[in-house]
């Protein structure tokens, strides 16, 4: 079974989400719940996927997902991703719909 830990920090209006582990059709509801929480701490949003081993579709529609709502609700989103997070994002075009945020890991 599939193991998705999580860790939300705000700071200065921004709050961090911070996935570690895997990040799929498993662990989705607990991503968007974790994520609607976090959205209601503050106006800007950060998903931290750097710490995340496995992320598959399901992983990139949370995101998406939170990336409409951003426009929708009016919040700031922001994506930290690592290696296979930023290709798939790039691949599908989810990386022209978010701000990505380059940190060393």
């Amino acid at each position: 079974m599939s193991q998705l830990r999580t860790a939300t920090s705000t700071s200065a209006g921004r709050t961090t989400v911070v996935f570690t582990g895997t990040l799929d059709i498993s662990t989705i509801d607990q991503a968007l719940n974790e994520l609607a929480e976090a959205r209601a701490e503050a106006a800007e949003l950060v998903i931290d996927l750097r710490q995340v081993d496995f992320i598959d579709s399901s992983g990139l529609a949370v995101i998406a997902q939170t990336a409409r709502q951003a426009t929708e609700i009016g919040f700031t989103l922001s994506v930290v991703p690592n290696v296979q997070a930023r290709r798939l994002m790039e691949i599908t075009g989810i990386a022209s719909h978010v701000h990505i945020e380059d940190r060393d890991a």
